[in-house]
């Protein structure tokens, strides 16, 4: 996560400690509720987006205030956002941006896989 005052991001980087330890082979685990041990992905923000209806959708955006609070300790200052966003890329909200990022998508398609599920 990124924050400079006026701004709050998530932003995945390949040089991050987490992501360079996964790149490496070391696989943080956690335990499931049912007891099994899982993979797990380093800290990031998860969206989705559809190429060819250009919606983006992100379930998160509710939690932004509190993520940015407990991240950078500072109060989210612009209007509460809404509790999810799904709309198009073109009626994004002013200030609201969606980048993808080719090392976050490896990084979750390799957790993907430990987990014994399949992804093209």
């Amino acid at each position: 996560m990124m924050a400079s005052a006026p701004h709050f991001s998530y932003d995945c980087s390949a040089e991050a400690p987490p992501t360079r330890k996964f790149a490496s082979g070391l696989i943080p685990l956690v335990p499931r509720a049912d007891g099994h041990m899982q993979a797990s992905l380093p800290e990031m923000h998860v969206w989705l987006a559809c190429p060819e209806s250009t919606e983006v959708i992100d379930f998160t955006t509710g939690l932004w205030p509190e993520a940015c609070r407990e991240a950078t300790g500072e109060e989210w200052l612009a209007p509460h956002p809404p509790d999810y966003l799904w709309t198009f890329g073109s009626r994004l909200p002013q200030s609201v941006r969606y980048v993808p990022d080719r090392t976050a998508i490896d990084l979750v398609i390799a957790v993907l896989h430990l987990q014994g599920r399949e992804y093209p």
